[in-house]
Formats: C-alpha cells, sequence, structure tokens
C-alpha cells in the first residue's frame, strides 16, 4: 500500500473524550419509556369526517367538520367533549399556536383533472379565520398522482 493512502491510525487522547462518552451514554434511557405532557396544549387527531364518512364532498357540497378521535391535552385550558367531536374548546383567554397537517388520499381519478382540498378553522362553529386556511392540496391526477396535504400554522 502507498504509504501516502494508508489511513492514519493515530490516536491522540485528549481529556474531553472519556468525561463526553459516559456522558452520551448515560443520556439515552436503559429499556425504560419516557412520557411527557406539554402544559397548557392540546393534540387532537382525526380519521373521519362529521358525518363518520372519509369521503371529502365536492366542492358545490357543503364542507364537513373533521371529527377528532382523540384528544391529549391540558384540561385546564382545552375541552374536548365527546358528544362535539369536530370541535375543541378553548376554555383560557390568550395566545395560541395552532399548527395542522391534512393528508389526502383520493382513490377516485376524475380524468386528467386535478382536484383540491380546502381545510380552514372556524371559530365557535361559524365564522371561519381567515389566516387558517390551507388551500395548496392539488392532487394532479397524471403519473398516478394520488396524494397530498394541506399544511396551516397559526
Amino acid at each position: 500500500m502507498n504509504p501516502s493512502t494508508q489511513p492514519n491510525l493515530n490516536y491522540k487522547s485528549s481529556s474531553w473524550f472519556l468525561p463526553f462518552l459516559f456522558g452520551v451514554l448515560f443520556a439515552f434511557p436503559n429499556g425504560r419509556t419516557l412520557d411527557a405532557a406539554v402544559e397548557g396544549g392540546a393534540l387532537v387527531k382525526g380519521d373521519a369526517l362529521s358525518d363518520g364518512t372519509t369521503v371529502i364532498p365536492e366542492a358545490s357540497a357543503t364542507s364537513k367538520a373533521i371529527k377528532w378521535t382523540t384528544a391529549d391535552l391540558d384540561p385546564s385550558i382545552f375541552d374536548h367533549n365527546s358528544s362535539t367531536p369536530s370541535r375543541l374548546k378553548v376554555k383560557a383567554a390568550g395566545d395560541y399556536f395552532l399548527a395542522f397537517t391534512g393528508p389526502i388520499l383520493q382513490q377516485a381519478k376524475t380524468a386528467d383533472r386535478r382536484s383540491q382540498v380546502h381545510f380552514f378553522v372556524k371559530k365557535n362553529g361559524s365564522t371561519t379565520i381567515q389566516a387558517g386556511t390551507a388551500r395548496s392540496t392539488y392532487v394532479r391526477h397524471d403519473s398516478d398522482h394520488t396524494e397530498s396535504s394541506g399544511h396551516m400554522h397559526l
């Protein structure tokens, strides 16, 4: 092997290496499950619409709300009642950050036209919040394109 292409196997010990290595090893949990809750936060998930279906209505039809089937929340700030599963009630005044991701999988192809889904946030069930709208969810249908997603942060 040419001396200029041989790997350098020289090792210089350093006073920081061993403490660093032990710090890294002890930072990982050893077979334990760690759980955390966000104080003042809420996480809701749903996989159906308010009428129990999973088919998004046509553009000319009435909009449908997402039915939140699971809720992990701070009960001092939020309320999620199973009798109104499409609503998340904010019980405390304040400023909140809302992050939303709505994945879309379209199973029926409409010729070569693309389709689009709109997601929006309503306050008190009726007033649409203009800043809370996701409209960039095109499904082109060309080349077997069937998936998209809507995202919003407000």
